[in-house]
């Protein structure tokens, strides 16, 4: 891959054997744009319920999949 290909730029984005933490910033964009129903609303919905909870999160995506999950200290 060549770096400035945007034809391999998307490919990487939508690589399902790829996983890449999202921000914050970007899932809440997503919502406004796609609205309340939108995958991005649910998880941005999760993640309030976690930190809720007490818990900090990280937002993740593989391919055209979403999610968050509870921030691991390792």
């Amino acid at each position: 891959m060549q770096p400035g290909n945007k034809e391999n730029d998307a490919q990487m984005i939508d690589d399902p054997n790829v996983t890449k933490i999202v921000n914050r910033a970007i899932l809440e964009h997503m919502a406004q744009v796609f609205g309340p129903d939108s995958t991005a609303a649910a998880v941005l919905a999760e993640a309030a319920e976690l930190e809720r909870d007490g818990h900090e999160v990280v937002f993740y995506r593989r391919g055209r999949e979403l999610w968050v999950d509870p921030k691991t200290n390792h």
